[in-house]
C-alpha cells in the first residue's frame, strides 16, 4: 500500500468515491463539505476502513484521518460510542 497523499478534502472525496459514495465538487463552504464527509463516513460504516497511511507512514482508518485532517473526532462524544477499531 503505498503512502496517502497530504489528506485535503478533495482526497477523501476521492477516497469516498472510490467506496461508491459520491460528493458535489461543488461545495465551496468547508464546513458543509467537512459535514457532508463526516456523514458519508459514517453512514457507509467506513469509519473502522482503512484510509491509507498517515504521514509517519502508519496504516490509519478513515476516523483516525478525519480526526488528523480537521482536528475533531468523526463522531461527537454525545453519541454511544462503537467499540474501537483494531486496526
Amino acid at each position: 500500500m503505498s503512502q496517502a497523499p497530504a489528506n485535503t478534502d478533495a482526497h477523501f472525496v476521492k477516497r469516498l468515491k472510490d467506496h461508491g459514495r459520491e460528493l458535489a465538487a461543488t461545495i465551496a463552504d468547508p464546513e458543509e463539505l467537512r459535514e457532508r464527509i463526516r456523514f458519508a463516513i459514517i453512514e457507509c460504516g467506513l469509519d473502522c476502513a482503512i484510509f491509507g497511511r498517515s504521514p509517519a507512514g502508519k496504516v490509519e482508518t478513515y476516523a483516525q484521518a478525519f480526526e488528523r485532517h480537521y482536528q475533531e473526532p468523526l463522531e461527537p462524544t454525545t453519541r454511544k460510542r462503537k467499540p474501537k477499531c483494531s486496526v
